[in-house]
């Protein structure tokens, strides 16, 4: 570990794992900590889903849904489904971020466009069943068919039952 280049966050986040497990460093959850938020800071996408992870339920670290969110954010800025579908869910609750409905059909949409069945579902849902948000028929049956193609059992269900 002490070869690992300072600049590199995937040499970062792999020290965040040495440190996490003690493997040739003796467990260190503090400097796992350090590690796993510089790595998290230079982009690196699984550091940042880990940090805001180990945030949201307080594994080594306080529990802070709210900055949490902030890194959810930071890896659905960059193509994360799984962090989509969270803040999707968080928008729903009002976890971490203010309780909206609309910012949770957003969410759910993007995670749809990103290939999530689920995603593609729960948004098609919301504007079939105008939970939230203005009803929007044309909108959901869209994302109704969408979520059946992405291989959804329930959405292809919904979708036999409209169709007659």
């Amino acid at each position: 570990y002490r070869r690992a280049a300072p600049n590199d966050a995937e040499s970062k986040f792999q020290l965040s794992r040495l440190f996490e497990i003690g493997r040739g460093t003796g467990r260190d959850l503090q400097a796992n900590i350090t590690y796993l938020r510089e790595a998290a800071a230079m982009g690196h996408q699984q550091a940042t889903l880990t940090l805001a992870s180990r945030l949201e339920t307080g594994a080594g670290m306080g529990r802070d849904y709210d900055e949490a969110a902030i890194w959810y954010q930071r890896a659905a800025g960059r193509g994360s489904v799984l962090a989509m579908m969270k803040l999707a869910d968080w928008s729903r609750r009002g976890r971490g971020v203010p309780k909206d409905e609309a910012k949770a059909v957003e969410w759910f949409t993007r995670a749809a466009d990103a290939g999530s069945p689920e995603g593609a579902w729960e948004a098609a849902r919301a504007l079939l069943d105008g939970k939230g948000v203005p009803q929007d028929e044309t909108r959901g049956m869209t994302l109704l068919r969408r979520a059946a193609q992405l291989g959804s059992a329930q959405a292809a269900e919904e979708l036999a039952k409209r169709q007659g």
